[in-house]
């Protein structure tokens, strides 16, 4: 019973510190550059690779999602979109 308050302070709380930034006229998003490939099964169990053009992909400096955008350190380490086909 303890658990969820304390994650809904802590989202909160990541929340007003975001807003926080925002008056104070930083920045709290940024853009980073991610990569998109498309991946095809074969014969012989074999998977041909098609690699799309860059991307950028829009992330907020949050431990949370706010404003329909992932954090950025999240973003950075999942910098590869793959799509099975």
């Amino acid at each position: 019973m303890v658990a969820i308050p304390a994650f809904a302070a802590l989202y909160v709380g990541d929340w007003i510190v975001l807003t926080i930034k925002v008056h104070k006229g930083q920045k709290p998003f940024e853009t980073v550059q991610v990569e998109n490939y498309s991946t095809v099964p074969e014969k012989n169990n074999r998977v041909e690779f098609f690699y799309g053009d860059p991307d950028t992909e829009e992330c907020v400096h949050a431990l949370f999602p706010h404003a329909g955008d992932n954090p950025c350190w999240y973003v950075s380490r999942h910098k590869d979109h793959r799509t099975d086909l």
